[in-house]
């Protein structure tokens, strides 16, 4: 209900013609993408004329990706000694006598030193071109376009403040995450990680330099985003839109079937219930990104591609398109995920979930043959593979950076 292409469509014919494009239920975007998409909206363009336009910030997204696979291989959380940031607090002498009774092992040394070998041999080649081709040839992100989902002008700003952020660029990842809120608040979670890839530039590693950097890039950043979105919306309109679409997101009015968890459960509890339980929904999404911000300080590239998996998965109204970012992105980090578990089920359920979901829809919707119960129960296995993925992830890179500051002790014997 917020990223269809035919609901501007409809706003922009009201706002042609006099009428508040936010009247009713229609509109749940801010006016920035309103002003826009309008010219292409407001007139019955070719289709050949809107499919260039998504297909354009398709392409200018795989770009940036490819950009930021580019400065991840030659940045410093590509190198081996990366990992050493990465060992929990006051974990350093317990594991430094694990390592200890680990090296009187002869299995587990060859076992390292194979793996260096290995690295050694395979190299690091570059796969920022890959990474951008998935992205750009992702059923998923096919059939975002397909659907004229304006979540490709989401994928962009996201991308690009993410980029930015590994330049350096402050102006631009001010101006960027300022777009990417406007557009969805849940780009929020996002501050931690872009603040720690904006201070990677000091090469600090330690606890004290990670939340001085988090809470300094912060404050700069939401004022920089206030500052701008200030700018670009009229301030004497701000009650007429805000309501539609930042209530509209958190309170959830709108129970259309979709791919997320929220609509099947807010349908079937009781109406008294329903303040607690979006409480709890929405405020889960706060409870992931400084924790994650402050175990995977030395990893701010892989946290911020975690961070788009979480919002991709507990955000309110989610679609396939959302999994369309993250997932190729995970393919930058293919050395630290080489241990990723279970790769074959999940493969598997979203497979499944795929070529079923159009069929099981079908049989509730347009022929009446099945119900909610057959729809939802794909959604729940697709959000559950999500889930697995992102655990996965982030296991497999931890296992990775222990493994690795296992074969730099050895080096120091």
């Amino acid at each position: 209900p917020i990223t269809d292409f035919t609901r501007i469509r409809e706003a922009s014919f009201l706002w042609t013609y006099g009428s508040s494009p936010y009247a009713g239920d229609m509109l749940h975007l801010p006016p920035l993408v309103l002003a826009v998409l309008s010219p292409l909206a407001g007139t019955p363009a070719p289709l050949w004329s809107l499919a260039f336009f998504f297909v354009f910030l398709q392409l200018f997204t795989a770009a940036t990706i490819f950009g930021i696979g580019q400065i991840y291989e030659l940045g410093v959380e590509s190198k081996e000694d990366c990992c050493l940031g990465g060992l929990a607090l006051g974990d350093e002498q317990t594991e430094a006598e694990d390592f200890a009774r680990a090296a009187q092992d002869n299995d587990l040394v060859d076992d390292a030193q194979i793996e260096v070998e290995f690295i050694r041999v395979r190299g690091r080649k570059s796969g920022a071109g890959l990474v951008a081709l998935i992205y750009f040839l992702n059923p998923y992100c096919i059939l975002t376009c397909v659907g004229l989902s304006t979540l490709v002008v989401d994928h962009l700003f996201l991308a690009s403040a993410i980029l930015a952020a590994m330049q350096g660029k402050q102006r631009t990842v001010g101006q960027s995450m300022a777009v990417a809120i406007l557009l969805s608040p849940y780009a929020l979670t996002l501050l931690p990680p872009v603040c720690l890839l904006l201070e990677r530039s000091h090469r600090q590693h330690s606890l004290a330099s990670s939340v001085y950097a988090v809470c300094k890039w912060t404050l700069v950043l939401v004022v920089m985003c206030c500052a701008i979105m200030a700018t670009i919306v009229p301030m004497h309109r701000a009650l007429e839109w805000v309501r539609p679409v930042y209530e509209f997101t958190f309170t959830v009015p709108d129970l259309t079937p979709n791919v997320g968890l929220f609509w099947y459960f807010f349908i079937e509890i009781f109406d008294h219930f329903k303040s607690f339980f979006l409480f709890i929904f929405q405020y889960s999404m706060l409870l992931y990104p400084l924790p994650l911000a402050l175990r995977l300080r030395h990893r701010p590239a892989f946290l911020a591609v975690l961070t788009l998996g979480i919002m991709a998965v507990f955000k309110s109204y989610p679609s396939i398109g959302d999994a369309a970012l993250y997932m190729p992105m995970l393919v930058i980090f293919h050395q630290s995920l080489s241990d990723m578990r279970r790769m074959f089920i999940l493969a598997q359920i979203f497979l499944f979930v795929s070529v079923l979901a159009p069929f099981f829809w079908d049989a509730w919707i347009v022929t009446g043959a099945g119900n909610a119960n057959f729809y939802y129960a794909l959604t729940l296995a697709y959000g559950i593979a999500q889930v697995m993925i992102l655990s996965e992830a982030l296991l497999a890179v931890l296992r990775a950076d222990k493994r690795g500051r296992f074969r730099l002790f050895l080096k120091e014997q």
